[in-house]
């Protein structure tokens, strides 16, 4: 407890002291007391360490735990740490923890319940985001204030995620709404290299999402009252206008103007992100603590030079507290624009303890600041640590902190006064220093990022952000006409250099993947860090092993056996087949109207965890979306040797599948049972049936082949027995006769169909066929990923939820 005790002391010594000096100000009084706990802080970094630690390790619960045992856990801790002083670094620990169990915990409770999905709900609420408007849809955020069903009481305050398709009504930020919507329980893509939309979803607290029903009753309750998102929709309408009369081959560079001041991404398309990403500059368009430190910095010299003449007010009120104050308002405005993004919250926070520190003339470093800012936000928000956001922006300011000092940290010695680096050193240290989190966040790294940010961040930072700041302010003053010319003369030249970017990311070998990141790797990175605080000796040999780890670590190609991967594209389908260096891909998932293709979101990533670069045989089983959708995107971002389809008319280029059309790879043979000339007309029945046989044991893939095909390929093969078996048409009533199923046999099923999709896949009497048969049926619905080795011994199956489940799933 002495350490507890220090700091309750230096407030009450600083508070007594100014409340004997009758002379000092209100603001002199509270930054004594502040500082009295701040005096403390250097001998509690461990403590807020320790906090920090509880916190994320949360990330690696299946489950969360009960509240009443870490409820007992903190108890006993404190009264165990009232003798021994090291045990607070476990009541930190466990406060920490605790504290974003409860709060995870209270979320999960109120999420939607599944007796009420896919049913009509009245809700009443408010639109709480800048709506996004796409080919006549709307997204948005609702924040609902009453479900008419009583039983959704309890759900009163939470947030839903919301879309109207071909909606007939204009939607606006703050506007209250009665709305009718059908609703589902968070869901997403589980895959090995996915983005993981469900965390995203449990991380911005939404119990619900669904779309708005347009043919019931809906109505405006209350129109939307002055506030920042209110403001967020003025400008961008305003910007909007602006690019409406602007020539069209400027679009992208207004796009990127609307992201940079209001933080709305939605005219940045997925191409135009990819090129971002590329080239390593997403977080110059993506408004962070970079920006917020900007305008911070630039209206604090510009308060300093306008009141320098005015030496009297300084006689009340010093002068770092004027400039200051309009310094920090900027900053806020500008966070507040950006809607308050966790990389904005930081940086406010940030420069809060900052001016604190200034105005109270006391020394403290960016690694004191960094640890108190982390620690305030998680007690808070301890959802943030589900976001790739707070990582990305807490990691780069902690190598840049760790740049600054001479010599690091040093426990007799404290920490160095920081000393001046230049953007030429510090952005490969960036570069390096951001790697890990980039590869183990994103399974990439821009190879060209440090030589592209070295010009562009200058150039963004010193001429491009502050001129669009500045006609955002003149457009909402009398020079409106200047500064609609200015953002049309700046929109040209995001486009220009948006153009450069583009020349940039077409070169090869501009960005390079990284296969999944090892516990030892992780370790090996934790060591960097800690070398890098203490100024370890061997800290650039841990670093060129940690960088090397990255690139030289490879997984192990599967060799004697057969790897069967169903991936989990939703409703739709795509299946990868390996042996040795053989590489087969089953059609390639569907294509949504919006430009989004689960090839670029699962089975691309998916691929490039694996280390695959080329693909030896592409078969699209047929031309339905759902199966054919991400096409392009794959043979654009990978080597194909060969392309098999039934469907010529759609792809030129491909070989032929047909019936009897067989090949050897190792100790594989592939063979198509159908479609042939006689087979039954459709495109679901024209679909490429597959049978692999590998070891003893047989595959058969049945693309969306229906009964007609079934009883064909009864009449005229009698080899259909498998020992795994792709359920036709994601589990429709279209398919699996009787007949069919037993004339297969297989031991295990698997079924590719979305979450809660309007057809109705799997149908439950088709799953109760299969079980009636006694044959296992897995499905990516349940089960994520489905991953199947195969051997002469037989199959060992395991499911990306079962594997990596986490407690937001």
């Amino acid at each position: 407890m002495i350490y507890l005790i220090k700091p309750c002391l230096g407030v009450c010594k600083h508070l007594l002291a100014a409340r004997l000096a009758f002379a000092k100000s209100a603001n002199d009084v509270c930054l004594s007391a502040l500082f009295g706990f701040l005096n403390w802080l250097p001998k509690g970094h461990a403590c807020l360490l320790s906090l920090l630690v509880g916190a994320t390790s949360t990330l690696l619960l299946s489950d969360l735990l009960p509240l009443l045992y870490l409820q007992l856990a903190i108890l006993t801790l404190a009264l165990w740490a009232w003798r021994r002083p090291y045990a607070l670094l476990l009541l930190f620990f466990t406060i920490g923890f605790s504290n974003a169990v409860w709060q995870f915990a209270d979320h999960k409770s109120r999420l939607l319940p599944k007796a009420y999905e896919r049913v009509d709900i009245v809700v009443t609420g408010t639109v709480s985001t800048l709506p996004t408007a796409r080919q006549g849809d709307i997204k948005f955020r609702f924040l609902v204030k009453e479900f008419a069903e009583a039983e959704l009481a309890h759900l009163s305050g939470t947030k839903l995620q919301l879309t109207c398709y071909r909606c007939p009504f204009q939607i606006r930020s703050g506007e209250t709404w009665q709305f009718t919507v059908r609703l589902k329980r968070p869901h997403g893509f589980a895959s090995a290299g996915a983005f993981d939309f469900q965390k995203y979803l449990f991380r911005h607290q939404i119990v619900g999402r669904g779309s708005v029903r347009t043919k019931h009753s809906n109505a405006l309750i209350k129109s939307a009252t002055l506030n920042t998102n209110k403001f967020r929709q003025i400008l961008r309408s305003q910007l909007d206008e602006i690019a409406e009369q602007d020539q069209p081959n400027s679009i992208v560079g207004h796009g990127l103007i609307r992201a940079l001041v209001i933080g709305d991404k939605s005219g940045i398309t997925a191409d135009q992100n990819q090129v971002l990403q590329k080239t390593g500059i997403s977080h110059l368009i993506a408004i962070s603590g970079l920006h917020i430190g900007l305008v911070f910095a630039c209206v604090l010299a510009l308060a300093n030079l306008l009141l320098r003449p005015f030496t009297r007010l300084y006689q009340h009120t010093s002068r770092q507290l004027i400039a200051l104050f309009p310094a920090m308002l900027a900053a806020l405005l500008y966070a507040a624009l950006a809607g308050f993004a966790i990389s904005t919250q930081r940086a406010l926070l940030m420069l809060v303890i900052f001016s604190i520190s200034r105005l109270a003339a006391r020394p403290i470093s960016l690694l004191q600041v960094l640890l108190l800012t982390a620690s305030l936000i998680l007690l808070f928000d301890p959802f943030s640590i589900l976001d790739q956001g707070f990582w990305l922006s807490f990691a780069a300011v902690l190598v840049i902190a760790l740049s600054v000092q001479n010599k690091g940290f040093d426990a007799s010695r404290g920490l160095d006064p920081p000393q001046k680096i230049g953007l030429l050193r510090l952005q490969p240290r960036l570069w390096l220093g951001l790697m890990p989190l980039s590869a183990l966040l994103f399974g990439q790294v821009s190879l060209i990022s440090p030589l592209v940010n070295l010009v562009m961040v200058p150039i963004f930072c010193v001429v491009l952000i502050p001129l669009t700041l500045l006609s955002i302010v003149l457009l909402n003053t009398i020079a409106t006409a200047a500064a609609s010319v200015l953002l049309e003369l700046l929109a040209s030249i995001y486009t220009w250099l948006f153009a450069q970017l583009q020349h940039l990311a077409d070169l090869p070998s501009t960005i390079a993947y990284t296969a999944e990141i090892s516990s030892w790797q992780l370790v090996g990175f934790v060591a960097l860090i800690v070398s890098y605080l203490c100024h370890l000796k061997l800290r650039y040999g841990v670093l060129v092993c940690c960088i090397a780890s990255l690139f030289l670590f490879k997984p192990a190609k599967p060799d004697k056996e057969l790897h069967v991967s169903l991936l989990d594209v939703g409703q739709g389908l795509s299946m990868l087949l390996r042996v040795g260096d053989y590489t087969l891909l089953y059609d390639t998932g569907p294509r949504y109207r919006s430009g989004f293709t689960t090839a670029n979101a699962v089975v691309l990533p998916y691929l490039r965890r694996l280390g695959v670069k080329e693909i030896d045989d592409l078969i699209i089983s047929h031309a339905d979306n759902d199966h054919i959708g991400g096409y392009q995107a794959v043979v654009d971002a990978l080597s194909v040797k060969r392309i098999i389809s039934s469907r010529q008319d759609k792809l030129p280029t491909s070989q032929a599948c047909v019936a009897g059309m067989s090949w050897q790879v190792a100790h594989s043979r592939f063979t198509f049972l159908s479609p042939q000339q006689d087979t039954p007309k459709g495109s679901n029945n024209w679909s490429c049936v597959l049978m692999v046989e590998h070891a003893g044991q047989k595959v058969l893939i049945t693309g969306d082949i229906e009964k007609q095909v079934e009883r064909f390929l009864l009449e005229n093969n009698n080899e259909l027995n498998a020992d795994l078996m792709l359920v036709p048409h994601q589990g429709s009533k279209t398919s699996s006769t009787p007949a069919f199923i037993d004339a297969v046999n297989p031991s295990l099923a698997v079924v590719a169909a979305g979450y809660q999709n309007h057809y109705g896949h799997p149908h439950p009497t088709i799953m109760k066929r299969y079980q009636d048969a006694g044959i296992n049926v897995l499905s990516t619905i349940e089960h994520g990923t489905i991953e199947i080795a195969i051997d002469q011994n037989g199959m060992v199956w395991n499911s990306y939820r079962t594997k990596n489940r986490r407690f937001w799933h």
